[in-house]
C-alpha cells in the first residue's frame, strides 16, 4: 500500500477494527518520523475536510494513535534543533506540524493521555501512552515551560474538582516506568532507537518528574502538596 493509498484508506473508509487502526498510525508513524518529504505529501493528497476526519481519528483514538501523535513531536523537534532550513515549512505550510506546535494541543494531549492509562490496568499499548506522555514534557523542559504544563494539569484537576486525579495518577505511573525500564536493557535499548533520545535523558526527565523536592515547580511533589497530596503518594510507593 502507497503512502497515499495509506491515508485514503484510514481517511474514506473510517476504519472501525481497533487493530487495523492501530497497525496503520503505526505504520504511517513509521513512515513519517523525521522524513519532511512525506509530511509534504501528506499537505498534498489532503484536503482540509480529510484533515479535519483524520485528526478526529486521531484525538478518538489515542492508544491506537500514539506513536503517531510522538512522531510529530519527535519530527519537529528536530526540526527546530537540527534542520532549521525546514522550519517555515513546518510552522506555516504543514497542517499537523502546525497543530501540534501549539501548546493548547500538547496539553490537550497530556490530559487525555495520562486519563486514559493507570497503573492497575496497564499494558504495553498503555505503557507506549506513558512513553509519549514523558516526551512531551521533555520537550516542554527543553523549552522552558514545564512547570507552565504542570501548572495547566493541575488547574485542570481544580476546575474538576478533583485534585490529584491527574497527578497523583501520573506519579504512580512514572513510579512504574522507573520500574519497568531501569531493569530491562532491551526495552531502554528499543525506546532509545524509536525516539532518537539517549535513555539517561528519559531516566533524568522520570527522575525530576517524580523527585520529592516540593520546592521546585518542575516536580510533580511541589503540586501534590499544595493539595496535601504527597503524604499519601509517597505511602503508595
Amino acid at each position: 500500500m502507497s503512502f497515499q493509498h495509506l491515508i485514503s484508506h484510514m481517511i474514506d473508509n473510517d476504519v472501525k477494527s481497533k487493530e487495523i487502526l492501530q497497525s496503520s498510525f503505526d505504520l504511517l508513524a513509521e513512515l513519517m518520523k523525521f522524513n519532511i518529504k512525506a509530511f509534504e505529501r501528506f499537505e498534498k493528497c489532503t484536503s482540509q475536510e480529510g484533515l479535519d476526519k483524520f485528526m478526529s481519528m486521531v484525538n478518538k483514538n489515542l492508544v491506537d494513535s500514539n506513536m503517531f501523535i510522538r512522531c510529530l513531536l519527535l519530527t519537529l523537534e528536530r526540526i527546530e534543533r537540527e534542520d532549521v532550513h525546514n522550519l517555515e515549512f513546518a510552522l506555516t505550510k504543514s497542517r499537523l506540524l502546525m497543530h501540534i506546535h501549539d501548546r493548547k494541543t500538547r496539553v490537550g494531549f497530556l490530559k487525555k493521555l495520562i486519563n486514559i492509562i493507570h497503573v492497575e490496568i496497564l499494558t504495553q499499548e498503555n505503557v507506549s501512552c506513558l512513553n509519549t506522555t514523558i516526551i512531551l514534557l521533555m520537550f516542554a523542559q527543553r523549552s522552558g515551560e514545564l512547570s507552565v504544563y504542570l501548572k495547566l494539569l493541575r488547574e485542570e484537576e481544580q476546575n474538576n474538582c478533583r485534585p490529584g486525579f491527574i497527578l497523583h495518577n501520573f506519579r504512580q505511573l512514572l513510579f512504574f516506568w522507573q520500574d519497568h525500564y531501569l531493569h530491562k536493557d532491551k526495552d531502554c535499548t528499543a525506546l532509545e532507537k524509536s525516539s532518537n533520545i539517549s535513555f539517561s535523558v528519559w531516566k533524568e526527565m522520570v527522575s525530576g518528574l517524580t523527585s520529592n523536592d516540593t520546592t521546585s515547580p518542575n516536580t510533580l511533589a511541589y503540586y501534590l502538596k499544595q493539595d496535601n497530596l504527597l503524604d499519601d503518594d509517597v505511602a503508595m510507593e
